[in-house]
């Protein structure tokens, strides 16, 4: 039966070698190809899918705004934000209330997902995710046309509620498709990561549009909600196209059959179609990975830790010359507009140049690190309410930061998520893919917190 198996060349080939009759004696192999690169395109899709739910609820923050201020007099439009009205308490905290509804339980569901991803098949995850986040996407884009001032605090809870189930469900998809890249060809984690900038970029390519052409607030969240909803049902099929293709089945079913194989305990199977299988070795493949699980993780808690918190906080120089530049669209173009397309950027560069080399883990981490000179260069930007010295006035200072800022982070990033799996046998490589996602999730809720404190200082100097 080995013989049926072009031996290691499996897992490392973008295009692995097959038996195409079976035979022990005088096997015939042939070349599987990705034809069109349509796995590749899979899982950018999937990229994009994992991460364009949470950005849209992000991005919609002023037509949260809307449905949670003060006037309640149905004669009023409700998608209007009156100006001048002094913020209610669900105004002022609502950001603060869905970060956290966000990050603890995504933590927490990337953990039991890479706990459990042994005992439950990719199949069951999928469907589940994918379903799961669709029909909270519908119920979201439809409470956009209802009229919910006379029922807030009943709105604020439902949301809080949505918020929750999405990013549970959107960490055991990410989890589980980074699992599924670490077994495939690095290049595959590559499209997952581009995806992911692609994802991020879109909201705010959105928000900029609807801006510009005078939509409501309302209007414009429902156009966020449907893309998103748009998203998952392209994922779903993205999914069911994956399980089909045949160079897909060589690393999904024949690797599963391989592990098998080679496994001492014969109930041993792949998470693929069955789980008969005993747990992994999760603290033996943890300290394999462990340099850029680290890596990743510090990547992303800095990056939190100055975008959006402060970042979206710079105002431009000429803000004493008042403009549709400075007014309406500095912080769209310059904070977020400008760090998702570089981010998209740097992610995509990575699946042409990769440097540092996988090797090369000193000069990686040294890379890694330097980029904490970000926080003070931001902080010491035009920021709104500053108590620190203005030191970078001029409006191209944050532009140029933000340029390098965002490309190191989706190229680095990229990098760390795409060198992890490799570093052990291929077996596990589907659990080092899901213990890379969680340490990526770690950064992202470390680096929400170390902007808070940032932010205390910037307000005390």
């Amino acid at each position: 039966m080995a013989e049926e198996y072009k031996t290691d060349a499996i897992a490392d080939e973008d295009e692995p070698m097959i038996n195409s009759n079976g035979s022990d004696h005088q096997p015939i192999f042939y070349t599987v190809k990705d034809r069109y690169n349509i796995a590749y395109v899979i899982f950018y899709i999937f990229g994009i899918t994992s991460v364009l739910p949470w950005n849209m609820f992000i991005t919609a923050n002023k037509y949260y705004s809307v449905k949670f201020q003060e006037d309640r007099n149905s004669s009023v439009d409700q998608c209007a934000l009156l100006v001048n009205n002094n913020k209610t308490y669900l105004q002022e905290s609502f950001e603060n209330y869905f970060a956290v509804a966000a990050m603890i339980p995504q933590v927490i569901a990337l953990t039991l997902n890479t706990l459990v991803q042994h005992s439950i098949s990719v199949k069951i995850r999928m469907h589940v995710s994918i379903l799961g986040i669709l029909v909270m996407f519908i119920m979201t884009t439809a409470l956009t046309i209802v009229d919910t001032r006379s029922w807030q605090e009943v709105f604020f809870i439902i949301t809080l509620v949505s918020v929750v189930i999405v990013n549970v469900l959107s960490a055991i998809f990410s989890g589980t498709v980074f699992g599924l890249g670490g077994i495939f060809p690095p290049k595959y984690t590559q499209g997952l990561m581009a995806g992911q900038g692609l994802g991020g970029s879109l909201p705010a390519i959105i928000s900029i549009l609807t801006t510009a052409v005078g939509h409501d607030y309302c209007t414009s969240a429902f156009a966020y909600f449907l893309c998103a909803v748009f998203s998952v049902i392209a994922a779903f099929v993205a999914f069911q196209v994956l399980i089909k293709l045949k160079y897909a089945d060589v690393f999904l079913n024949q690797m599963d059959i391989r592990r098998h194989e080679e496994s001492d305990n014969k109930d041993y199977s792949g998470s693929w179609e069955t789980k008969l299988t005993i747990k992994p070795p999760f603290l033996s493949i943890l300290i394999k990975i462990l340099h850029p699980a680290v890596m990743v993780m510090l990547i992303f808690m800095i990056t939190l830790s100055c975008f959006p918190g402060i970042v979206s906080n710079i105002q431009s120089s000429n803000s004493s010359a008042k403009s549709q530049w400075t007014d309406v669209y500095f912080t769209a173009v310059t904070c977020f507009l400008l760090f998702n397309l570089m981010d998209w950027f740097g992610r995509s560069m990575s699946g042409f140049v990769q440097w540092p080399k996988e090797t090369s883990s000193m000069l990686l981490s040294v890379l890694v690190v330097l980029r904490c000179g970000f926080i003070p260069l931001f902080m010491l930007c035009n920021i709104e309410a500053s108590n620190l010295p203005l030191i970078f006035a001029h409006d191209a200072y944050p532009i140029i930061f933000m340029v390098i800022f965002a490309f190191s982070n989706g190229y680095l990033g990229s990098l760390c998520m795409m060198y992890g799996p490799r570093k052990v046998r291929k077996d596990y490589r589907e659990t080092a893919g899901n213990m890379m996602a969680l340490f990526l999730s770690l950064g992202l809720a470390f680096g929400s917190l170390v902007s808070f404190a940032l932010r205390m200082v910037i307000l005390k100097g």
